[in-house]
């Protein structure tokens, strides 16, 4: 058998190997782990890493982040969310957190987390942040609402408070408006 009959054969046969082995790669190359990317205040070109808050509780009890769990009992009586959207995700998660030592305020943006003084006197009841509905599970009870909401055209901020049980939606377009949910259970308290 000639070399320049075979030679065409052994192309193709690489042809096809490259390309199941990039398929492959593009169909298994993928990991939760991936930050969710979300168009940011409908522009064509603006795009930002979206946390969910259960991924920046985690983070807080993480070994990562020295411990939690084991530097005695701690509590959650306040979290914020900055530039959320509509499937519950932030640019940032803000948590105070007290516990017997200190009390400071975890903040968890990009996948990584700086911790700085909170010096709050008057802090609210702890949140049981094992029993609230996340943000994206709250979004999902409401689609229309939150999606009429946040969707609106020029709307310049987007965050999202919890608190004594309330989770508070504000949004801004020419002045704050606020709409309150039940944090336990997903109701709306005011439109």
């Amino acid at each position: 058998m000639k070399i320049k009959s075979v030679l065409p054969i052994l192309v193709i046969c690489c042809i096809l190997a490259g390309v199941c082995l990039t398929a492959g790669c593009a169909m298994f190359g993928q990991s939760s782990q991936k930050p969710r990317i979300t168009l940011v205040n409908n522009s064509d070109d603006e795009y930002r890493d979206r946390i969910g808050l259960d991924e920046a509780i985690g983070a807080l009890g993480s070994d990562d982040f020295g411990r939690m769990s084991r530097a005695g009992n701690y509590f959650i009586p306040y979290i914020h969310g900055e530039d959320i959207d509509a499937s519950g995700n932030a640019k940032t998660w803000i948590i105070a957190v007290k516990n017997n030592q200190s009390q400071f305020y975890f903040e968890y943006r990009d996948r990584n987390f700086r911790v700085y003084k909170w010096n709050e006197k008057n802090i609210s009841t702890s949140i049981q942040v094992d029993r609230i509905i996340m943000p994206d599970q709250l979004f999902a009870l409401h689609p229309l609402y939150v999606n009429d909401i946040l969707g609106e055209p020029g709307t310049t901020r987007k965050e999202i408070y919890l608190e004594n049980g309330t989770y508070t939606l504000v949004v801004t377009k020419k002045s704050p408006k606020e709409y309150i949910f039940k944090a336990y259970s997903g109701e709306i308290i005011s439109k």
